[in-house]
């Protein structure tokens, strides 16, 4: 597991989280484990704005794409799927993914499995993130941090 660091400086950061992606044919397997964090959601409605209190994300360019995908999981379950383009978000059919999420005390766990037959994925490049509201302050952590205040910096991206 490795993990993700401060959004802004690319330093360590509280509260920790960890991350780890696996590739097993079209599937990728993303598993975070997010610390400390208050449990709260923005939302349990899917495709909601869930990325204003706590979630984690993975965005995921296939074949050198001009878009991507945007995948965010809420403590509660809740779930973003869409396609990004410009910054214009796209909500699409999520039947790709799988998502489940555990919570022990002030941690949430969460696995993805991700299919990504239907898209035919020679070349995967990615980031991950969280976001977690402390005291009405949003931390921002990142795998590949993109030293700004949005995580939709594709250059950040990394190879799988």
């Amino acid at each position: 597991m490795t993990r993700l660091q401060d959004n802004f400086n690319g330093n360590e950061i509280e509260p920790k989280t960890l991350f780890n992606i696996q590739r097993k044919g079209n599937h990728l397997f993303a598993y975070f484990e997010a610390y400390d964090s208050s449990l709260k959601s923005y939302s349990n409605k899917n495709n909601d704005d869930l990325w204003k209190l706590n979630a984690v994300e993975i965005f995921i360019e296939i074949n050198d794409s001009d878009s991507y995908l945007e995948i965010e999981v809420a403590p509660n379950g809740a779930t973003f799927v869409a396609s990004i383009l410009n910054r214009k978000i796209t909500f699409i059919d999520d039947s790709f993914l799988k998502a489940s999420v555990n919570a022990k005390e002030s941690t949430y766990f969460v696995e993805m499995d991700i299919d990504l037959s239907r898209f035919n994925p020679k070349k995967i490049r990615y980031n991950a993130f969280r976001l977690e509201v402390i005291s009405g302050i949003q931390i921002l952590e990142a795998l590949s941090p993109t030293y700004c205040d949005t995580f939709h910096v594709k250059e950040k991206f990394i190879d799988l």
